[in-house]
């Protein structure tokens, strides 16, 4: 009777270090796999960040390409005056625009001009179309990508004149090309290197001293809206406006003085201070034209930091300061 207790008894214990064993031997598997899993997992990871890089990297290759196509096509006239010409360019009697302009003309007739700042990566054609929606995501070549920078279609550029206030639209590109450059000039150091915007139009070449530069909200609900892209042909009341919204929000005061008969560009992109997508921020530098006979030289030295300068309320709660010099 005790042999079979004791028998039985082995077995149980048995029985029970085989079910151990078996549960070990299965927790082990499910951990296996579960390694497993997580391997694949991070293996795809992987494999799905190497390929949108390698997308991004192809954008960015395109955009590079074909912008330098179209730079190639610009025959850009560099000129050793001192001021600026009181007479206009002579335009191509049979395209009825500048020769510099004529075989960018033939690939696409949307062209309207060439913005550059010299010693930045600023350097692009600019075109101008019936909207400001279309080259938003299409380049010079109509392909759907990163959009090549534009005029807003409300301003009108002729042989004989154009609107008071050209509102130039451009992304800044991550690889540094496009409108990038712009969000440098928080720095009056680099205006101080950089004064002066050259926008040519497909009737006249053009210089522009840089008045201001500043950060602003696209939201009209937003508190300290500027529309400073609604200035387009102005009233002179309009104009004090104008000039004075951006005396107050520039991140420096230059000696560049203005009048209601001048002629200005301003340069806008996205600027990210927020999550948002679209954001409703950016960075704008606005020029005025340099008048003709008038010297194209900047007195630098003269300008100053704006120590009261208006900041988007969000960069202000951000930042616990009402600007970058309180």
């Amino acid at each position: 009777m005790e042999e079979k207790e004791k028998m039985t008894t082995e077995q149980e214990e048995s029985a029970k270090k085989k079910l151990k064993k078996g549960g070990a031997h299965m927790m082990k598997k499910k951990k296996s796999l579960s390694q497993k899993i997580l391997l694949v997992l991070i293996i795809l990871c992987l494999v799905g960040a190497v390929v949108s890089g390698g997308l991004i990297l192809l954008k960015y290759i395109i955009i590079r390409q074909d912008q330098s196509a179209a730079d190639a096509l610009y025959q850009k006239t560099e000129s050793s005056d001192e001021v600026a010409p009181e007479s206009s360019a002579e335009l191509d009697p049979q395209t009825g625009i500048i020769p510099d302009f004529n075989a960018l003309y033939q690939v696409n007739q949307d062209i309207i001009g060439y913005v550059y700042i010299e010693g930045t990566g600023l350097s692009s054609v600019v075109v101008q179309s019936d909207d400001n929606e279309y080259y938003l995501r299409r380049n010079f070549y109509g392909k759907s990508i990163l959009g090549i920078p534009f005029v807003d279609y409300r301003a009108q550029i002729t042989p004989t004149d154009q609107s008071q206030n050209l509102t130039l639209y451009g992304h800044a590109a991550s690889d540094g090309s496009y409108f990038a450059p712009i969000k440098d000039y928080k720095s009056i150091d680099f205006y101080r290197e950089h004064p002066i915007i050259n926008f040519d139009t497909i009737y006249g070449r053009a210089q522009y001293k840089i008045i201001g530069a500043f950060m602003a909200e696209v939201d009209p609900e937003m508190e300290g809206y500027f529309g400073y892209h609604d200035y387009v042909d102005m009233t002179e009341d309009e104009f004090e406006t104008f000039i004075s919204e951006i005396d107050k929000r520039s991140y420096f005061n230059t000696t560049v003085d203005v009048d209601y008969s001048d002629r200005f560009i301003t340069l806008s992109t996205c600027e990210t201070l927020t999550p948002e997508k679209p954001t409703p921020y950016r960075m704008v530098v606005v020029a005025r034209k340099v008048r003709p006979g008038e010297a194209y030289a900047v007195d630098v030295d003269g300008a100053t930091i704006n120590e009261d300068m208006i900041m988007p309320e969000v960069w202000v709660e951000q930042n616990g300061k009402a600007n970058p010099y309180a």
